[in-house]
């Protein structure tokens, strides 16, 4: 299930940065060079101080972080970084959730919290 969010966030991540920026990497350059290009014109915008982006290619996970999750507190994003995606949360986890469901992981039935790394009693409405 983690795979399929890294996939998913940097397909995302990527689909931004080229669609919303006219930035182009250099040509001939390996797969870690470009996602250090980008990140790096990614965090050139003020109002962002961090980006976590993951790749799979040539059968090979690979995970970078780049920036500060709080400008000057010297605390760089990590593989347990959280980060919040507003609206786009909800697509991301509607997607999982169909794959695992498709994958036959979980069931539509299920509760889902007894998938959550914690109790959430906020996720529930008179007992269910």
């Amino acid at each position: 299930m983690r795979s399929i969010l890294k996939t998913i966030l940097l397909g995302f991540v990527v689909f931004s940065v080229f669609s919303c920026n006219r930035y182009r990497p250099s040509r001939n350059t390996g797969p870690e060079e470009i996602v250090e290009q980008f990140a790096t014109h990614f965090l050139d915008d003020d109002r962002i101080h961090s980006v976590s982006i993951a790749i799979y290619y040539n059968g090979k996970e690979s995970t970078f972080h780049f920036g500060e999750q709080n400008p000057g507190s010297n605390n760089p994003p990590t593989d347990s970084t959280l980060y919040e995606l507003a609206s786009v949360t909800k697509t991301f986890t509607g997607t999982m959730v169909a794959k695992a469901v498709l994958d036959g992981k979980i069931s539509l039935d299920d509760d889902i919290r007894k998938y959550l790394p914690e109790e959430y009693p906020n996720l529930q409405y008179d007992g269910e």
